[in-house]
């Protein structure tokens, strides 16, 4: 293991990467990738060699049971994308000094990696009659399962999407057997690949993949990784009521434009030619194409969000735009789009008087068609936070001013 690793959890294994780590490299190297798992890993003899596929929907044509080997497609692709938690900075949330559920991520649930694999899309095209591809109407308010291996007293983990979504390159997904050139080690896969989606769609150790009339019922569907709001800002009304809020809130499936900041970290004494560095995640396909930072006066009585509002406060052209790097785009095959984050970075310009306070930087990040938003709403299980990130106490060296 990494000793770049943070452990949340030994059994199962839960624990991300340190950003100071993550952010020296574009490519993240599989070794510092993050480790989730609702259960314990499977051993390596109990990951499928052989994928079941099956139909459960009523199509205008025959689908036959089939069962296949990734190698019996020739057709392998490359991508890079964000492979990221939805609770990726939950320790970062909280209303009235409450602290959401679950494992305490920082921002180190995250990885950006080049994934290798045949597209599903490439899988479903030879599966299924030629029919079915000439047009994909049929296709039209039907799911596809990605069921893995792996199983608890809940049932097999699993997830699903629109099929169309994959047919159309809306989702450019592959079931991965490599990543960075190397097969995937075990702890990680293989595993299905969907950009855009969050980490617990990413289904590791795929068994079966099904055609279904409906989403999947399975417990991280239906049960968890939703966004349940506390009704009027009360926490302890929301676990009350949790089965009814549960039952009426929707899969997460995408998060929207996120960022943080690797250095400097709280409390640090900089020097007036500091350096900051960060990553910025873009969605729905659109590179970042801007990420900004400024430093506003902090002080003992000074909150998070107040921060964040006196940030907002400041016209545009006090904010600073960071030099970024990004990663490529999908090949035209998968539809040419961009997945993976932007490495950002930037000499931090201070105002003379920095060095009469404590200051906090702030920074923020866009596409082109998508702002990051400024506060993200509070929710019982810390998922989605894409807040501004805010690093306070800083301090100037008076000598260095």
């Amino acid at each position: 293991m990494s000793e770049s690793l943070i452990f949340h959890q030994d059994s199962p294994l839960n624990a991300e990467t340190t950003l100071q780590v993550l952010c020296q490299h574009l490519i993240t190297p599989i070794e510092h990738a993050f480790h989730r798992n609702h259960g314990e890993l499977l051993s390596q003899e109990a990951v499928p060699k052989r994928i079941n596929f099956s139909c459960t929907a009523k199509l205008p044509f025959a689908v036959a049971n089939r069962t296949f080997e990734l190698d019996d497609f020739a057709e392998k692709e490359t991508l890079v994308a964000v492979l990221e938690c939805a609770g990726n900075r939950r320790s970062g949330m909280s209303l009235g000094g409450a602290k959401p559920e679950g494992l305490q991520w920082g921002p180190g649930t995250i990885c950006n990696v080049e994934w290798q694999g045949t597209p599903l899309r490439s899988i479903l095209v030879k599966l299924l009659p030629a029919e079915a591809i000439a047009s994909t109407e049929w296709a039209r308010n039907l799911y596809l399962h990605i069921i893995s291996a792996q199983s608890d007293d809940q049932g097999a983990f699993a997830a699903s999407l629109p099929l169309n979504e994959i047919l159309s390159h809306d989702c450019p997904a592959l079931l991965a057997h490599a990543a960075n050139g190397a097969p995937l080690p075990h702890p990680h896969g293989p595993r299905a690949v969907l950009p855009g989606k969050i980490g617990a769609r990413w289904v590791k150790w795929v068994s079966e993949l099904r055609i279904s009339n409906l989403p999947s019922d399975a417990e991280p569907m239906k049960e968890d990784y939703k966004i349940i709001l506390p009704p009027h800002g009360d926490v302890q009304a929301a676990d009350e009521q949790r089965e009814k809020l549960l039952s009426a809130a929707e899969p997460i499936m995408r998060l929207g434009v996120g960022s943080a900041i690797a250095s400097p970290n709280d409390g640090d004494r900089v020097t007036s030619d500091i350096v900051a560095r960060g990553y910025a995640v873009p969605t729905g396909g659109r590179p970042i194409n801007r990420v900004e930072m400024l430093a506003v006066p902090d002080d003992a009585t000074s909150t998070i969000e107040g921060i964040r509002d006196a940030a907002a406060a400041r016209p545009a052209s006090e904010w600073q735009q960071c030099d970024s790097e990004t990663s490529p785009a999908a090949p035209r095959e998968l539809g040419g789009a961009t997945w993976g984050w932007t490495l950002w970075s930037a000499a931090l310009l201070l105002p003379a008087q920095s060095a009469d306070h404590t200051f906090a930087l702030v920074v923020r990040a866009s596409t082109d068609a998508e702002g990051q938003e400024k506060t993200s709403a509070f929710n019982l299980r810390g998922f989605g936070n894409r807040s501004w990130p805010v690093v306070r106490g800083l301090e100037l060296l008076r000598n260095a001013a």
